[in-house]
């Protein structure tokens, strides 16, 4: 699946770029290492018909995954290296967050769910 393996590519490419503190120049902490390898596992986890998306990196050094919709961001998904998943979204007026859900080899269905939502 090409585009797993490019957004793949693109968490690279991150991890060179954000690997020190203050990458971002407002005192961000470098990307973790581990969390990157967490989220590698998320990515591939993924099923194939969720729309494309952006993969980022927080100011607290943890990857990201970020859906937009009108130049907006309508879901962002993040992990740690703890591979506990962190999350907001929105859609049609309804909003969702939530975080300590540890990612082990599933998406869950909810964010799965959502995302779908979301992106319509």
């Amino acid at each position: 699946m090409k585009w797993k393996e490019n957004l793949v590519s693109e968490l690279e490419t991150l991890k060179s770029e954000c690997s020190h503190h203050n990458w971002d120049g407002y005192e961000a902490s470098p990307i973790s290492k581990i969390a990157c390898f967490a989220m590698e596992r998320f990515i591939f986890a993924l099923p194939i018909d969720i729309p494309a998306y952006e993969v980022s990196v927080d100011p607290d050094g943890d990857p990201c995954l970020d859906w937009y919709k009108d130049d907006s961001i309508i879901f962002s998904v993040s992990i740690n290296e703890n591979a506990s998943l962190a999350f907001y979204g929105k859609a049609k007026g309804a909003k969702i967050f939530g975080d300590d859900i540890i990612f082990i080899d599933e998406v869950p269905n909810a964010i799965c769910d959502w995302v779908r939502r979301a992106t319509k």
